[in-house]
């Protein structure tokens, strides 16, 4: 229903040059393939190769660090950096606890039907998602007015405003967050070109995707990069942060609260507890729909 709330502007638009909403939802589906080709052609070699790149830089950083630690006069830190491993990720044998039984290796037979039932499972869910976002914008006026018509004549209209509302609210929301996330990735890129961070394509990706994520998705974003600056150089690092509390406070200060305002016209109070209820009860995924689903409450409870 997300999804179709945010293409309904652009079906409205094509409908109103001729085209039926059946065909303007599946010319918008062709376009957004069409991306999704290109991305998957042009574009995420290169990612995939920044990413190796990342990894390794990354490694090397962490291993700088843990040297540093290990020579450094405080006899505090040098305890830290013998706890710490030696290299980063996780041990690849880890010893069954006491009275516990080891977990046996699955066999290459079992690996493969496991990958392939989680890619079956994700190609699955993603084509009814997409299935249920198509009839919902071709069929949900209808839906609407039917079930619009079960309420007495004195709550139709009322009803049919707070639905409009509601539509509004989540569709601004969905539009606005995608436009600042796209605005703070430019910036990031911008800004990690100008200060010479390598794989700059992917920390800024990567920066624009955890834009979605309210309040603490920009501190997220901005890890990546500032741990490869470490191992280039102390005025990097220095270079790095202030671009990303530039970009923070823009977004904290400017872009943010413009689309919460106008879409959602929610208090920050209201927000913050959005956000931590729907995360508790539903993770990530609700922590990303929190703000509408909030937004939706509060028009119900209004």
């Amino acid at each position: 229903i997300i999804i179709s709330t945010a293409l309904r502007p652009a079906v409205a638009w094509l409908r109103r040059r001729g085209l039926s909403p059946a065909v303007s939802v599946l010319l918008l589906f062709g376009l957004m393939l069409v991306v999704l080709t290109f991305f998957l052609r042009f574009v995420a070699p290169l990612i995939a190769a920044q990413a190796s790149n990342i990894g390794s830089q990354m490694q090397a950083a962490y291993v700088a660090f843990v040297e540093r630690l290990a020579d450094a006069p405080n006899l505090l830190l040098r305890r830290i950096a013998e706890v710490l491993p030696a290299q980063p990720g996780l041990p690849a044998n880890v010893a069954p606890a006491d009275g516990g039984t080891a977990v046996v290796a699955a066999s290459p037979f079992e690996q493969l039907w496991r990958y392939v039932g989680a890619v079956a499972s994700t190609t699955y869910l993603t084509i009814a998602i997409f299935f249920v976002a198509f009839f919902w914008t071709v069929e949900s006026e209808r839906i609407k007015r039917s079930g619009i018509l079960l309420l007495p004549l004195n709550r139709r209209e009322g009803a049919r405003e707070l639905i409009g509302e509601m539509e509004q609210r989540v569709g601004g929301y969905v539009t606005g967050q995608l436009l600042v996330s796209l605005i703070i990735g430019t910036l990031s890129l911008i800004a990690y070109l100008l200060i010479g961070i390598p794989s700059a394509l992917v920390l800024a990706i990567f920066v624009a995707i955890m834009e979605i994520i309210p309040f603490l998705g920009p501190l997220i974003g901005a890890v990546p990069s500032i741990v490869l600056a470490l191992a280039l150089s102390p005025t990097k690092v220095i270079w790095v942060l202030l671009a990303s509390l530039t970009i923070h406070q823009l977004e904290a200060n400017f872009f943010g609260p413009r689309v919460m305002r106008r879409t959602l016209n929610m208090r920050p109070l209201v927000t913050l507890l959005a956000l931590t209820a729907f995360g508790s009860l539903f993770g990530v995924l609700g922590a990303l729909v929190a703000l509408p689903l909030a937004a939706v409450l509060q028009l119900l409870l209004d």
